[in-house]
C-alpha cells in the first residue's frame, strides 16, 4: 500500500512563493498558459522531493516555457 501524503500549509506557503518569484520575474500572467505549466512542473518537482525553495527555484529557473 503506498504512503499518502499531504501538502502542510508551509509546503504551499513554499510552492507559492516560488511560482510568484518565477511569474513575477518573467512576467507572467497567473491565469496563463505558462503559468499553468510553471505550477504543475513545481508540484512535480514538490513530489519527487524537492522541497526546498533553493531546490525549486533551480530546477524552474531555466525553462524556456516561462523565461522572458
Amino acid at each position: 500500500m503506498s504512503k499518502c501524503t499531504y501538502l502542510t500549509s508551509l509546503d504551499i506557503a513554499v510552492l507559492k512563493e516560488v511560482f510568484n518569484e518565477v511569474c513575477a520575474h518573467n512576467e507572467i500572467a497567473a491565469d496563463s498558459p505558462a503559468a499553468s505549466y510553471l505550477a504543475k512542473a513545481l508540484i512535480a518537482a514538490f513530489e519527487n522531493g524537492v522541497q526546498d525553495k533553493a531546490g525549486l527555484l533551480a530546477i524552474v529557473e531555466n525553462n524556456d516555457r516561462w523565461a522572458a
